[in-house]
């Protein structure tokens, strides 16, 4: 069986636009505040499926 996690949506607010705030200079990669919404996102996932 294989699952997805939606790891898009919530790096959107709520008017549907992409939050500015959550990378480094290079509007590329991920700064500490875009890798914690990305954490918390897999972590909230696995521990409702009781994955561990």
């Amino acid at each position: 069986m294989c699952k997805f996690i939606d790891t898009f949506s919530p790096f959107f607010d709520e008017k549907n636009e992409l939050l500015k705030d959550i990378f480094v200079a290079d509007n590329l990669h991920l700064n500490t505040k875009g890798y914690r919404i990305w954490t918390n996102t897999i972590t909230h996932f696995m521990a409702e499926k009781g994955v561990k």
